[in-house]
């Protein structure tokens, strides 16, 4: 130690370390603003710096009781996503790789794909239901075998004409009206000439010159066109005597043809084909008189039994086709509706078809073909209840024709769309919700 003298020795000596009043009071001045920055900002601030050297991607957030926790600061915490929901309006839309990959840290990930919310595409192939016969005019001509109509496999249904045409008509038209008796007496009962029935019921006269009156005919049951008609009369006579006869059919009172019996023995007599009396109205209009003529014997009585014309009208063909089908519960509010016929061996004459509309008959196809005939019908299928008909193209045919048809089908059909769309719902189920500060993080690739 140094001495007064300035001379130096080999030891030191220490004195004890004191504050003095003045030093303490400077000392709590300087310590009182940090304990209030730290009691405002915590230790916010050195974060930064406790995060030095972390690699980018890594967490180190502080918590409590952590790494770089500091006790008494309060609840700083993580909480991973806990479920997948679907608890709010829309539904879920698109799928998750694997949801699991967002609850750690790890270095897989979950991939959100989005899903299609577009319009479903649609097609259909409707065969046709059955027989039908809804609509005027009735249905003509026959199918085969009509389920052959309700697939493809190469067996056909054979649609045939039918004859539309009228048959023959050969009728016998007896007198079913009498007059008041003149110069011939009325045995039996009336209309006295309706049956051979001799001497039952008849007329009769011994008077020379004596007129019968006129007798009408039945109806015919013809309704048109032209006919060949002969009067027939069973009657006979005592002795040389002729029986006239006189056909009015213009309802005048007098003759239009007339003739006569000679020597009448019982029996039939005809006048032949009667001319001018051949038509519809003539015929139903037509009556007959008879009247004695008196030959060179004895007086004798003349009588008449029965009479009738025989009429005749040859028939008619005419070979026609109109068959009906349909659907009864048909799908129609599509975007494509078509109607499909497949053709095998068409006739010599083309085959419509038409459509049902509601009100009338509409053609949309002029002429079948073999193989698929396709036509679109949205205008017309507009319900469950869909008719179409088969129909030929010659009002009157003397030749009856045939075509086949197998597959009779409703394509209908509409496109899809697509529309990609992402709507994923994720939850919570008991997260800490009452912290000043509260983030959603989430980390995308």
């Amino acid at each position: 130690m140094l001495s007064d003298s300035g001379k130096t020795q080999s030891s030191l000596s220490y004195e004890p370390f004191s504050l003095s009043t003045e030093g303490v009071t400077r000392m709590r001045k300087a310590v009182l603003p940090i304990i209030l920055f730290l009691a405002l900002f915590g230790f916010s601030m050195v974060t930064p710096a406790a995060n030095m050297g972390v690699p980018e991607g890594d967490s180190n957030r502080m918590t409590e009781g952590g790494p770089f926790s500091v006790s008494g600061i309060g609840d700083d915490t993580e909480s991973f996503v806990q479920q997948l929901s679907d608890l709010h309006a829309p539904t879920d839309i698109g799928t998750h790789s694997v949801f699991a990959d967002l609850q750690d840290y790890g270095a897989n990930y979950n991939q959100m794909t989005e899903g299609n919310t577009g319009l479903s595409g649609f097609n259909l192939e409707d065969y046709v239901d059955q027989q039908s016969d809804l609509h005027a005019p009735t249905d003509v001509g026959t199918h085969s075998n009509f389920a052959e109509m309700q697939d493809t496999d190469s067996i056909y249904d054979t649609l045939t004409e039918g004859d539309t045409g009228s048959p023959d008509i050969d009728e016998d038209l007896y007198v079913d009206t009498a007059p008041t008796p003149v110069d011939w007496t009325q045995t039996g009962t009336s209309p006295y000439l309706d049956a051979q029935d001799y001497a039952t019921s008849y007329i009769s006269t011994g008077t020379n010159g004596g007129v019968s009156g006129w007798y009408g005919f039945a109806a015919t049951s013809g309704t048109s066109g032209t006919f060949t008609v002969v009067l027939y009369v069973y009657c006979g006579q005592g002795d040389d005597d002729d029986i006239a006869w006189e056909l009015d059919w213009t309802s005048d009172g007098t003759a239009d043809a007339s003739g006569s019996f000679t020597d009448p023995a019982g029996a039939w007599y005809n006048t032949g084909t009667v001319a001018g009396l051949d038509t519809v109205a003539e015929i139903n209009a037509c009556q007959v008189r008879f009247t004695m003529n008196k030959g060179g014997g004895a007086p004798t009585t003349n009588w008449v039994d029965a009479a009738y014309l025989d009429v005749y009208q040859a028939g008619t063909t005419n070979y026609d086709l109109d068959l009906e089908v349909g659907w009864t519960a048909a799908d129609f509010d599509e975007t494509n509706e078509e109607l499909c016929i497949y053709g095998g061996t068409q006739g010599a004459e083309a085959l419509r078809v038409d459509v049902w509309d509601g009100s009338q008959w509409q053609n949309v196809i002029t002429d079948v073909a073999a193989g698929w005939n396709n036509v679109s019908v949205s205008s017309y299928l507009t319900g469950t209840a869909f008719e179409i008909r088969f129909t030929d193209t010659s009002d009157e045919s003397t030749a009856q024709d045939t075509w086949q048809i197998e597959g009779v089908l409703l394509h209908v059909w509409t496109l899809g769309s697509d529309n990609y769309e992402l709507d994923l719902e994720l939850g919570w189920t008991s997260a800490d919700f009452d912290e000043t500060n509260e983030e959603l993080c989430i980390y995308p690739v």
